[in-house]
């Protein structure tokens, strides 16, 4: 028995590296397929716009790429050109393989109605399924409002919508299960282990060949409590700095708590020792650990900065100070604020290595897009999370 546990201490480490390396293979296939797709689909004169305006009920950041993938996928599935049109995120992101930019005149799009006025989904011409279409330009031109997976998948709306050309569409939906599955057969996409992993390793590839950070976004400043501004180039050199783990914790409270004086959004110390054992857990000995606390409570932020058990534990504690308004829904100026402000913290969630979040389309829609080896806690620390959301 001792020479058998002897011989599995020597080999166990070359068989996990052999499956994270497989890991790897298979999702580097996943989306070499999915690239590929990607690729076909932007010279497609039939266009899928994904529309997130001011005043669209498209929600935050996690709701509106839950629905910008899904409309991705729509547009995989039918061969269709897949646009956006959300203020401020040319800021943040620049294409990859798939060029979801909007240009309508380039794009042959008709943009305007017969009032020189903004195609609007309010204007019905008829009501089919749930789904709202109009036709208000004499062009070939749908609106659909608040598209989800479950009509994306509905063969009737489908044949409905797919006799416009150009669609514009809102959702905060992803695609489940089945969309994905469509999607897959129809592509020829590889498939990695179970339906789930190949579900997300698919959702992943999605979003990178959609999206790279552009300039603007890694020079914008990154300004934690107690520290000096930094850009946010050099903020990410320090989350994914191979020789220390980084934390991420995402504490989320309700909007009206959050802009209200009290107190009752205040962390909880049992909220606490939970940062502070998962840190030991994921962290071998000697190995630095930083925090990286993400939240939209001012009074629990100064607790955290403040804490003197959480100093004892971490080597660096970060909290970006809210300088914008917390949700990305403003016009003009302030949305680009605002959209880099949550994205910043977003993206410390995706790169970190171990995140702990919360009940919030924010931090999931970061678990999602995650690099397959970040360890997951959900429920603010309370509940390990193997697999994915």
């Amino acid at each position: 028995l001792r020479q058998i546990c002897i011989l599995l201490a020597l080999i166990l480490p070359f068989i996990v590296s052999d499956h994270q390396r497989t890991e790897r293979r298979l999702s580097n296939d996943v989306c070499r397929a999915v690239t590929a797709t990607a690729h076909k689909i932007n010279a497609s004169p039939k266009t899928f716009t994904f529309r997130c305006r001011p005043g669209d009920d498209c929600g935050g950041v996690g709701d509106r790429l839950g629905g910008v993938i899904g409309g991705a996928f729509y547009a995989f599935l039918h061969d269709r050109s897949f646009r956006i049109i959300w203020p401020g995120l040319d800021q943040i992101f620049i294409p990859g393989a798939l060029n979801w930019t909007f240009d309508a005149t380039a794009l042959k799009i008709p943009f305007f109605d017969q009032n020189g006025e903004e195609i609007d989904k309010t204007r019905i011409s008829h009501n089919v399924g749930g789904l709202i279409y109009t036709d208000v330009t004499g062009e070939n031109v749908g609106v659909v409002n608040d598209l989800n997976t479950r009509q994306i998948v509905n063969q009737t709306a489908v044949a409905i919508m797919e006799k416009y050309q150009h669609i514009y569409f809102h959702s905060n939906r992803g695609p489940n299960d089945e969309m994905y599955a469509q999607v897959r057969d129809k592509n020829k996409w590889p498939t990695v282990g179970s339906v789930q992993d190949s579900y997300a390793a698919a959702f992943l590839c999605t979003f990178e060949a959609m999206f790279r950070p552009a300039e603007p976004f890694l020079k914008s400043e990154y300004k934690s409590f107690g520290r000096q501004p930094m850009s946010f180039k050099h903020l990410l050199k320090i989350v994914e700095d191979a020789n220390t783990t980084s934390v991420a914790f995402h504490h989320r409270v309700d909007d009206g708590t959050a802009s209200s004086n009290g107190a009752g959004d205040l962390i909880s110390d049992h909220a606490i020792g939970n940062m502070i054992s998962i840190a030991q857990r994921h962290s071998p000995a000697g190995k630095k650990v930083n925090l990286f606390f993400i939240s939209n409570s001012v009074h629990s932020m100064h607790k955290v900065m403040n804490s003197t058990l959480l100093k004892g534990a971490f080597e660096q504690i970060f909290c970006q100070q809210l300088t914008a308004t917390i949700h990305v829904a403003e016009a003009g100026p302030k949305a680009i604020l605002s959209t880099m402000q949550a994205m910043r913290d977003w993206w410390v969630m995706r790169m970190s290595d171990v995140l702990i979040g919360g009940q919030s389309g924010f931090s999931k829609s970061a678990a999602l897009f995650a690099p397959v080896q970040q360890v997951r806690y959900e429920d603010e620390g309370g509940a390990y999370r193997p697999d994915y959301w």
